[in-house]
């Protein structure tokens, strides 16, 4: 009875029962039900690929239940947010202010910050502030388990020192979402992860796991790029439409904190842990990116992505896994920084198997191409000059008698080719040396924009 009552609550989390029930003739306490549930629908991002697209249509006995005048009943969610900081005195007062009305409490734990960290918290009157240190021990799960050992209400919603909640996040639209979502019989093995919207570059990552009901099962793992676990494996995720704007560093400024560094000597311990969990390998590619050798992160992808490292790619010959996509992606990007286009072409379709249409496959199918093209060029551009060289004497009836066709040709692919340098000399030279005024005119256009960079580059 208890479970079949679970199953008929998570079925109106299905879009296409809730509409349905529009119809029927309910009383204004169900209508109400039924038009916030539409509402906390639309706030989830992956509707159709999470877990809640899969409940069954039982519409007869979510009728039946309504017309009875039984609604499920909505407990209320209290919400406590958490934050671990760090040395975050030029942060922690804007990411406070903007978290703490929309939370019933805030969780803070301080690392064993030595700047004004501390004394701005200490600074904010708030009955909802709950401080606490933690002595550091070189992994962030353990911070965040402490957090949510000291959190006193149903629901854990984590926001980083650098980061701010959108104004539009407000108390009642927060509560609203998960009043609704703590009536799904299975909350408590989910993740939720909002949007964390870079303010410097605007991209976005929708898979940050900050938010989850508190149950005794449900911790993080991991010393960096942590992730949440239920009862130690990976937790279902449900992307939720809250805005988490991160205020972004410099490069300075992460060299400056030893960020990189920092990263990387944890990455090291977690992949010593759990040598065969790709989750560690690509973060490790991902963070050491710019301050690596590439051919030890081309080595550290190749043996996690090839089943046989002698064999060529394709698609027998892959260790699929949720992070194969990424590690692929990554691999691409390291043989364009090292210039080994040519290999991307056998990685791309396998990328376009694991997952058609995307941005990411395009943009190196174009990048791969723009090189070829790059290439073309130079080989084009050394066979003109090779001409040229072979034919300076003037030839009658031709477009230009004494060649200089042949030199605006030299001119236009060293334009193309970036060598503003000696394609200003070009065009110098050939200016008012055509009868063709338009031609003119390119070559007068061309030349000013090359001369305007030399200049710039004296």
């Amino acid at each position: 009875m208890c479970e079949n009552m679970y199953r008929e609550q998570d079925e109106l989390f299905d879009k296409g029962i809730i509409e349905k029930l529009e119809l029927v003739q309910v009383n204004k306490k169900q209508k109400i039900f039924i038009l916030q549930r539409k509402k906390v629908l639309t706030m989830i991002n992956n509707y159709d690929m999470s877990v809640l697209v899969n409940m069954k249509d039982n519409l007869f006995t979510v009728q039946r239940r309504l017309k009875q005048g039984i609604i499920p009943k909505k407990n209320r969610t209290l919400i406590s947010g958490a934050i671990i900081c760090f040395n975050e005195e030029d942060n922690i007062l804007d990411c406070i202010n903007s978290i703490i009305n929309s939370v019933d409490e805030l969780v803070i734990v301080d690392t064993g910050s030595n700047d004004n960290t501390l004394n701005v918290i200490r600074g904010i009157k708030s009955k909802k502030i709950r401080l606490y240190t933690f002595k550091w021990d070189n992994s962030f799960s353990q911070a965040r388990n402490f957090a949510i050992e000291k959190a006193r209400f149903d629901c854990v919603f984590f926001i980083d020192a650098d980061e701010i909640l959108d104004s539009f996040e407000n108390y009642y639209k927060l509560h609203l979402l998960f009043d609704h979502l703590d009536m799904l019989s299975f909350k408590h093995r989910i993740v939720f992860t909002p949007t964390v919207e870079n303010i410097n570059t605007n991209n976005k990552d929708y898979r940050v796991q900050r938010i989850h009901f508190k149950n005794s099962k449900m911790k993080y793992f991991g010393d960096v790029h942590e992730e949440l676990r239920y009862d130690n494996e990976p937790a279902k995720i449900i992307e939720v439409k809250i805005r988490i704007i991160h205020k972004g560093y410099s490069n300075d400024f992460i060299i400056k904190k030893d960020k990189i560094k920092r990263n990387l000597k944890l990455l090291e311990q977690m992949i010593l842990k759990e040598p065969n969990n790709k989750r560690w390998i690509f973060m490790y590619i991902k963070d050491g990116f710019n301050y690596m050798d590439e051919k030890v992160l081309i080595d550290m992808a190749l043996c996690n992505i090839l089943i046989n490292r002698s064999d060529d790619f394709n698609k027998d010959n892959i260790i699929y896994d949720s992070y194969t996509y990424d590690l692929l992606g990554h691999l691409c990007k390291l043989y364009i920084k090292t210039g080994n286009i040519d290999k991307i072409k056998d990685i791309l379709p396998i990328m376009e198997e694991i997952l058609p249409d995307s941005s990411d496959v395009k943009y190196y199918y174009l990048v791969s191409e723009y090189f070829k093209y790059k290439k073309n060029l130079s080989n084009l551009l050394n066979k003109a000059v090779l001409y040229r060289k072979n034919h300076m004497d003037p030839q009658p009836f031709m477009s230009s008698t004494e060649g200089y066709h042949i030199d605006f040709m030299i001119g236009m692919l060293l334009f193309d080719l970036n060598d503003y340098e000696m394609a200003a000399q070009y065009f110098d030279f050939l200016k008012n040396k055509f009868y063709d005024n338009n031609l003119n005119e390119i070559i007068n256009e061309l030349y000013k924009i090359t001369n305007v960079w030399r200049k710039d580059n004296v």
